[in-house]
């Protein structure tokens, strides 16, 4: 069986009581964390069993095509300087 890499971009956005993590090429591959680092986490459990899914479904899975090379992307929240 031939392995392949994937790479799929990860959104999060931050909302009053938490952080909402999707993959905006995988409709409907969302998930929730009270923290962004849980939202993280949390979002990989979420992409595993989503391409899991559509294996086992005989589903085609879909292939994003970034349009700049990326290895890693941070968000950093720093404190405000007074």
């Amino acid at each position: 069986m031939e392995k392949k890499a994937l790479t799929y971009t990860l959104e999060i956005e931050r909302h009053d009581d938490g952080y909402l993590a999707y993959f905006p090429a995988l409709r409907g591959c969302h998930t929730w964390g009270s923290t962004y680092a849980a939202a993280v986490k949390q979002a990989e459990e979420a992409l595993i069993g989503f391409l899991e899914a559509l294996q086992t479904n005989g589903e085609n899975i879909p292939v994003e095509r970034p349009s700049a090379p990326v290895s890693l992307g941070l968000v950093v929240e720093l404190p405000a300087v007074v």
